[in-house]
Parts: structure tokens; C-alpha cells; sequence
């Protein structure tokens, strides 16, 4: 089964896309458990191994000025350790030895400049940061090793030199040739419109280039935060992307002609060939034949190049067009800076993160989520260690940087009651649906990797190697679509795809059970939710049909109904419902109407049309990106409270009409209830 195009394959999870195209969910199930359960197994050891050492350097309680003056010795008494060993072995040439006097002579000129450093805390630091950087460096080394490539050479006490765009260090062999930069930077010359046809076989890990130029940032934490993170890469995920490969190569080689598996088994019986070799000249053999691809084939090999860090290929275009840095900086820019706006104290927001417990919980036993919630409570005043023994929780949770700016700060604050909801969230549905498969005779192992995978079909899973192809591509045209979109085409991806496949073999009565308590569950949501705020963010099918009845039903015309209807319907359907005002976080509070806007701006050209109407619709659509797009964050919802007490203050909401009259859309007495909710949920929370 090979459903045509990767559309539907690159908006799904790979787990949904393998049990879609193999009807034996037996089979099914023993390919998503070899080749994508590990995926996010190793991340979460990957988010443990960074969480395990970022700890270590936090408790070195490093100021900024003790940061730069570790990362400066660091580096300065590696490279006079090496010098002088050369020296000592009569290796030393004349030019390296003027450089050792050099170095030498910055070191003594640094202490005599910086006497007020404490000297035995910045020597403790930097030989505990040599302790990591040796540790992290055996462990890339075995499993470059592991996977066929050759170890790289390593100084023993090396420290790390990190410039300011591109980390170039003496861990120069570690990816070479084989991965793409993790930095926003312009691609060199020389294989710039080439990265497209590069198809990595290990992670692309930025500080293994060679060191080019002295030019460095002293940074001892600030480098850490950033070689960490790409050294965690190599060491966790290089297994998966070669089994992945071979998983697709496997493919490819039994759907192509006779010609094609002759010239593929040359290449690989060639003993001459390092394993790089085999494996650039085997991809350049199926880039050219055209008749051994399939869609699935494509969807993996895009999956395995963005676990590699290589950039989507729906980003190709607009990196062409745009340039790679100002494509990805403007794109992460603008995302991170929408986001902020949309969440940052903004209740409405933060609540909308309970709307998985009416979903997932159809399928648990009450006493089970009761038992859950009560123990995530009590797991935050005194830890259990459930949540680290979770994949999906461990992932969901991810690793904290060490190193962010005030305003990031700030940011991480204001947004923190969102990140708890979701993690008590996450917690009930994880513990419920543990205490539930354990109740069913598994074993503890298996009871928690089948809630890891349920949380994640639920919720959504956010985490590498876990989202959905298409949610990785940065360019503008398609980010604009898949902005918070991830969570609403996740639910409707478990209600008709993984609910009906659980609900299989439980027998009708028992479906219809887990159904009516799902519908249910939503819809009783969205009635509390529509009364603090003012809309319905869940998906739900019941009010849906209910609002459908009052409308066909009461003094409203059918064409009205049926635009209701219609708008009701879109607003849940993935990538274009934010344009309706449906989902978690609809995307049209923050972009203005084409239709609006531009209709507004030639009336008022042509003289069409009331002026004041015009105006006000013109400053309506046009502040929408101002407010979301200015400031740091909480944009939306300062322009929700201003929004609310102006209606308070009027003692209603007004809108103006296409003659220029003021219409008053619904009355807000002043009371204190009103107050609070306006301050709270904006003024949609008056009606």
C-alpha cells in the first residue's frame, strides 16, 4: 500500500505514516519498534546526558568575567601544553616557537590584568571542564566507531575554541562532509547549491570543523551550552540515522531494476571504499534512477535528513531566493516572536493546555486519572522519578540552556504557567495510562513505553525525531500555515486514525463507551472554556451540531447557518482553522485580513464606501501584526485587557457599521466579575 505523494505522509507522525501503509499491524508495529521507537528512546538519553553535564557546570557558579577568563586560559595553557611538549621532543618548528612565547607572554599579561580573579575557582573550572570535554569526546569517538567511521584524532586536555558564527575547533574529522551546519551562516562557496544532494550519515556537528583563524569568543559556559548540544547529537542519534538508512536503502534496492542492485553490490562488496565512499556513491546511483522511489521512501529520507540537522527541503526555494542566514534568522525570529506574544501572560492560552485530559481520558478509567493527578501533585513537592523514567516525559520536559539573556528570562517566566499545565497534563495522561496497563497484566517496562507512545499520540510529541516533517521547514509560505498547527492536526490524527485502531478489539459497547466520554468530555471543555473567554478552542463535534440546530432552528437564514456552519467546521481543520479562529492559538489574531485590508485601503483610495468605516477596519487589521510582531511579549494580551476595559468603560462593545454609526455589539456593565474577567481573557470573555 503506497499512497500517492508525501503530503500526507510529511503532516504525519512516521508511526501513523508505517501503520497507513502496512494493513498487517503486526508488522507494522515490529518496524515502528526497530527503527523509530529508538529514535525516541535516544533523545531522551540525549535530554538526560545534557541535563547530567549542563548540572555540572552550573554548580562551578561561574560569573560571567570567571566564564571568559576559563574559556581563555582554558584554550591559552592547552595549545603552551602542546607547544611545550613539541618543544620538549625537539618537534618544534621556529614558527611554533614564536608562538609559544606569544602565548606566554597574553597569559602573564592576563594574570597581571585580572589579580582580583579567584584564581582557585577558575583553574577548579577549567579542569573539570577538560574532565567533560574528554568524557564527551570518547563517547562521540565510539560511536563514530560503532557505525563504521573512523575515530578521530584527539589531544588529550584539548579545550574547545568557539568563535562567535562559525565553531571551528581541532575536532576537525568528526562529521566532515557528512552533515550540515547547525549555525545560521552562509554556506562556503564551494558547495553552496550542493547541501540539497548531501544525505548524512551521522549528525552534522559544528565544533568538529578545523580550526580557521584565532578569532574567538571567551565564553567558557556560553560555548559549552552550544558544543553540548551537538555533541549529544553524535553520540545518541548516529545509530538511528544508520539504521534508517539502511532501512531506505532497502527499499530502494528491492523496487529498482536488475541494473541498478548490480551496480549497488559493486559498491558494496569494494573493499577499497570507505564506508563514506559506499554510501555518497550508492545515494548518487537511486538520485539517478528514476523508477525505484516510492512516496514513503521520500518521507523517510526527508525524516532521517532532519534528525542529521540538515535543513527541509521545502526550505530549498526560499533559501535561494532569501538567503540561508536572513531565511532562518527571520523565520525563527518572527516564530519565537509571535509565540511570546500569543502566550506570555496569557491565561486564555495557558488553559487551552488542559484540553488533552478530555481526550485521552476517554480511553483511561477515572479512578486511574484521579490516582495520576494526585500523585503529579504530590511528585512536585517530593519527586518519585517517574517523570525521568518516562521517554515522552523526559522529551517533553527537554534540557534548560545554561546561558540565556535577561530578556529570555523574563520570557521564561511569564510563559512558565503554560509549561506547568502542560507538564501536569502530560503527567495524568502518562501515570493514568500506566496504573491502567498495569491493572491489564503488563510489565512495568511495557506498561510505561505503551503510555510513553499513548501521551505522545494524544498530546502531540514536540521533540526530535518525534514531529512531523513538515513542522520543521522554516520557510515563510509554510510556516504560516503550520504555526500552532501541530496540536490540532495531532488530534485529529489519534480521533480517526489511532482511537478507532485501539478500540478494535474492545467490542462495541465498550468503544461506544470511550466515544461518549470523549465527545462529551469535549464539549463540556468548550462550555466552560466559552464562558471565561469567549470561544470554543477543542474540537468538537457535539457543539458543532448543537450551535448548527439554534441556528437552522432560530431566526437566522439559511445561508447564514450554513456560513456558520462552514466557518465552525474550518475552524477545526488543521493549517488553515487559525485563519478562522479555531484551534489552541488561532494565527488570524496576529495577521490581518488580505480581504479586509486591502478592500479598506481602495475604498478609501477611490473614495468608495464609508470613510469612517474604512479607517476603522483598516486600524483593526493593521495593528494585528504591530502588537504581535513589536514587542518582546504579552502583546496579545495587553491589547486584550485594553480591548476589555474600553468595553467596560463604554458599558459595551461597539463596532461601526458600513454607514459609519457606532453598533453596539454587546452590553459590559461595570462590575467587578467584568473587570476581572477582561483583565484575565480580553473583552470576549464579556458576552
Amino acid at each position: 500500500k503506497n499512497p500517492s505523494g508525501t503530503w500526507s505522509m510529511d503532516i504525519s507522525t512516521m508511526e501513523r505514516v508505517v501503520r497507513r501503509i502496512i494493513p498487517n499491524q503486526e508488522v507494522a508495529n515490529r518496524i515502528i519498534e526497530k527503527y523509530f521507537t529508538p529514535v525516541h528512546k535516544s533523545e531522551a538519553g540525549r535530554t538526560r546526558f545534557k541535563n547530567k553535564y549542563r548540572d555540572e557546570v552550573r554548580k562551578l557558579n561561574l560569573t560571567q568575567k570567571e566564564s571568559e577568563a576559563v574559556q581563555f586560559l582554558g584554550e591559552v595553557n592547552s595549545e603552551i601544553e602542546y607547544l611545550q611538549s613539541q618543544q620538549e621532543q625537539r618537534k618544534l618548528l621556529p614558527k611554533k616557537g614564536d608562538r609559544l612565547a606569544e602565548l606566554i607572554k597574553a597569559k602573564n599579561e592576563f594574570m597581571q590584568n585580572n589579580s582580583n580573579l579567584d584564581m582557585a575557582k577558575i583553574n577548579n573550572a577549567i579542569s573539570k571542564f577538560r574532565e567533560i570535554y574528554n568524557e564527551i569526546f570518547e563517547q562521540m569517538n565510539e560511536a563514530r566507531i560503532r557505525n563504521g567511521y573512523a575515530p578521530v584524532e584527539y589531544r588529550k586536555n584539548y579545550f574547545p575554541h568557539f568563535s562567535e558564527n562559525i565553531p571551528d575547533t581541532i575536532l576537525g574529522k568528526l562529521a566532515q562532509g557528512l552533515g550540515i551546519d547547525m549555525e545560521v551562516t552562509e554556506l562556503p562557496t564551494t558547495i553552496a547549491g550542493l547541501t540539497h544532494q548531501f544525505r548524512p550519515g551521522i549528525t552534522w556537528f559544528g565544533f568538529a570543523q578545523q580550526r580557521k583563524g584565532n578569532t574567538t569568543v571567551y565564553d567558557a559556559v556560553r560555548g559549552f551550552d552550544k558544543y553540548i548540544e551537538g555533541a549529544s547529537d553524535v553520540i545518541f542519534h548516529t545509530d538511528n540515522i544508520q539504521r534508517l538508512r539502511i532501512l531506505s536503502d532497502t527499499i530502494r534496492y528491492k523496487y529498482s531494476d536488475e541494473s541498478i542492485q548490480k551496480q549497488v553490490d559493486e559498491i558494496r562488496e569494494n573493499p577499497n571504499l570507505a564506508t563514506e565512499d559506499k554510501q555518497s556513491r550508492i545515494e548518487e546511483i537511486y538520485r539517478n534512477d528514476k523508477t525505484g522511489g516510492s512516496s514513503f521512501v521520500q518521507a523517510l529520507e526527508e525524516y532521517t535528513n532532519l534528525l542529521a540537522n540538515k535543513k527541509s527541503i521545502e526550505d530549498r526555494g526560499a533559501e535561494r531566493r532569501i538567503g540561508r542566514g536572513k531565511l532562518y534568522n527571520f523565520a525563527k525570529a518572527l516564530e519565537g516572536r509571535i509565540a511570546a506574544n500569543m502566550v506570555a501572560i496569557n491565561p486564555a492560552s495557558w488553559i487551552t493546555n488542559f484540553i488533552p485530559l478530555t481526550q485521552g481520558g476517554a480511553d483511561i478509567k477515572t479512578d486511574n486519572m484521579l490516582r495520576a493527578a494526585k500523585d503529579t501533585l504530590k511528585s512536585i513537592i517530593n519527586d518519585d522519578g517517574f517523570e525521568n523514567r518516562s521517554t515522552f516525559l523526559t522529551n517533553r520536559k527537554g534540557s534548560d540552556s545554561l546561558v540565556k539573556t535577561g530578556l529570555e528570562k523574563t520570557s521564561d517566566i511569564l510563559t512558565s504557567p503554560m509549561r506547568m499545565i502542560d507538564m501536569f497534563t502530560s503527567n495524568v495522561l502518562t501515570r493514568a495510562r500506566y496504573y491502567q496497563n498495569v491493572q491489564n497484566g503488563m510489565t512495568e517496562q511495557q506498561a510505561l513505553d505503551e503510555a510513553d507512545s499513548f501521551a505522545a499520540k494524544v498530546i502531540g510529541d514536540r521533540s526530535k525525531g518525534a514531529t512531523p516533517n513538515i513542522f520543521q521547514s522554516r520557510n515563510p509560505l509554510i510556516k504560516i500555515f503550520t504555526m500552532f498547527q501541530l496540536e490540532s492536526a495531532n488530534q485529529l490524527g489519534y480521533l480517526f486514525e489511532d482511537l478507532p485502531r485501539d478500540l478494535k478489539n474492545k467490542g462495541i459497547k465498550n468503544a461506544a463507551a470511550v466515544i461518549f466520554k470523549y465527545v462529551i468530555g469535549a464539549f463540556i471543555y468548550n462550555e466552560l472554556y466559552e464562558k471565561l473567554v469567549g470561544r470554543r478552542p477543542a474540537l468538537d463535534g457535539l457543539g458543532i451540531l448543537k450551535d448548527a440546530i439554534e441556528d437552522y432552528t432560530g431566526d437566522m437564514t439559511n445561508a447564514q447557518a450554513t456560513a456558520n456552519l462552514s466557518e465552525n467546521i474550518a475552524g477545526q481543520i488543521p493549517f488553515v482553522g487559525g485563519f478562522f479562529e479555531g484551534g489552541r492559538l488561532p494565527i488570524s489574531s496576529a495577521l490581518p485580513s488580505p480581504t479586509k485590508t486591502l478592500t479598506s485601503i481602495v475604498n478609501l483610495g477611490s473614495g468608495e464606501g464609508n470613510q469612517r468605516k474604512n479607517i476603522d477596519t483598516l486600524k483593526r487589521e493593521l495593528t494585528k501584526p504591530i502588537i504581535y510582531g513589536l514587542p518582546p511579549f504579552g502583546g496579545g494580551q495587553i491589547k486584550k485587557v485594553a480591548e476589555g476595559l474600553t468595553a467596560i468603560n463604554k458599558k459595551g462593545s461597539f463596532s461601526v457599521d458600513s454607514e459609519g454609526n457606532d453598533v453596539l455589539q454587546y452590553p459590559a456593565d461595570r462590575t467587578i466579575g467584568n473587570y476581572a474577567k477582561a483583565a484575565l481573557f480580553g473583552k470576549t470573555s464579556l458576552p
